[in-house]
């Protein structure tokens, strides 16, 4: 992947913009295979998370890759996600370590925040819910979670640390009080494109997508299909108070100065 097809982030680290995400529906999903194609075909982001539950399947795939001598560790940008079951500042560290242990890694190039809301710790449960089935949460200050983030460079874990479902309010709430500042504010649309299949051909097909352009027409007609709507809202839980997409507080988006400083 070339120079054109990536971004330097605020901290001066590269990332791809073009890469593949790795969210899971089901158990049994063939992402092993599919990660060591999107290698083949030439990715080299690898969007993770701890919530998926396939990172040791994603790992084994890149370290097959690189004992093969395909491609090194520093050639591919591996990103993942802190849940919300580990936002107890003290938690951070180890929920890292074991995500590191699962992909076979010493260190992620990108490590985010997955939501700003959070859960409560119980074994076996990802979403944990009380007798009666009613969604079980917990109000740990999303500042003091990104503490715990901080500690992840601190420590040589991640080389860019990050936010992912967060609103501009909230993002800028982090940066009021941050001693590192996020590198990234993933949504469902934003500058790189993390396409999910397990389709090959599919994988083949989105990656020629820097072989053609749009017109100004093409543009309009696409902005004009926006119906402001999310893939992932986990609407269940919009009662948080942390909740990113409801009662939204109206500010004007961070300039590059407030994000940067």
């Amino acid at each position: 992947m070339d120079r054109e097809m990536s971004i330097k982030l605020q901290n001066e680290i590269t990332m791809p913009l073009l890469g593949i995400t790795t969210h899971s529906t089901q158990q049994d999903e063939p992402w092993g295979e599919i990660v060591k194609c999107a290698i083949d075909i030439g990715y080299r982001h690898i969007d993770c998370a701890s919530v998926n539950q396939n990172e040791r399947i994603i790992g084994e795939a890149i370290a097959e890759k690189i004992a093969q001598g395909e491609i090194e560790r520093e050639e591919i940008f591996v990103t993942s996600k802190l849940w919300n079951n580990k936002h107890e500042k003290e938690a951070v560290v180890p929920a890292l370590k074991r995500t590191l242990a699962n992909l076979g890694l010493q260190y992620l190039d990108l490590y985010l925040i997955h939501w700003p809301f959070s859960f409560p710790d119980v074994p076996g449960e990802l979403y944990p819910r009380d007798a009666n089935r009613k969604v079980l949460t917990t109000e740990i200050d999303f500042k003091n979670t990104w503490k715990g983030m901080e500690e992840c460079i601190d420590k040589g874990l991640a080389k860019s640390i990050g936010l992912s479902n967060f609103n501009l309010h909230q993002l800028r709430e982090v940066c009021r009080t941050a001693k590192i500042k996020p590198s990234v504010l993933q949504m469902d649309r934003g500058v790189a494109a993390l396409p999910r299949t397990l389709k090959k051909e599919r994988l083949k097909e989105n990656f020629n997508i820097f072989d053609f352009s749009l017109s100004e027409k093409d543009i309009l007609v696409l902005d004009c299909l926006n119906k402001d709507e999310r893939y992932m809202e986990l609407k269940e839980y919009s009662n948080h108070k942390y909740y990113p997409f409801e009662n939204v507080p109206h500010e004007q988006e961070p300039t590059p100065a407030e994000v940067n400083q």
